[in-house]
């Protein structure tokens, strides 16, 4: 007499570990306004974001002025202080994934560089 069994698969559940396997979507940041008074460099941005150290934004007008403190004065602003007066400075080089400045989903600021004005 034959006993009728089903097979046995080996194939992981596709269930499990879905955290692992799909990763928690992320949001860019853009900055929509910035300004300049004397040394200290204003950026507001679209969304709400999470001020950590010190930006490593630059001016390109400016190559010898760098970041020097950072404040976060409102949820979606913060202030970067330079060096050295950077009036004029109309283009920013901003770092890729620079961790300083991140939003809740772990969202970098998005580009490479920003015009003011």
């Amino acid at each position: 007499m034959a006993v009728l069994a089903r097979n046995v698969s080996h194939r992981r559940s596709r269930r499990r570990n879905l955290a692992v396997n799909q990763p928690q979507p992320t949001t860019p940041i853009y900055i929509t306004g910035g300004a300049v008074t004397g040394s200290v460099l204003t950026l507001t941005f679209d969304q709400a974001v999470t001020l950590e150290g010190t930006p490593g934004i630059t001016s390109a007008a400016h190559p010898v002025a760098t970041p020097v403190s950072a404040v976060q004065t409102a949820p979606n602003v913060v202030d970067i202080t330079f060096s050295a007066v950077i009036e004029g400075a109309l283009m920013l080089s901003i770092p890729f994934r620079d961790p300083a400045i991140r939003n809740a989903a772990g969202g970098y600021v998005t580009g490479t560089e920003a015009t003011i004005g």
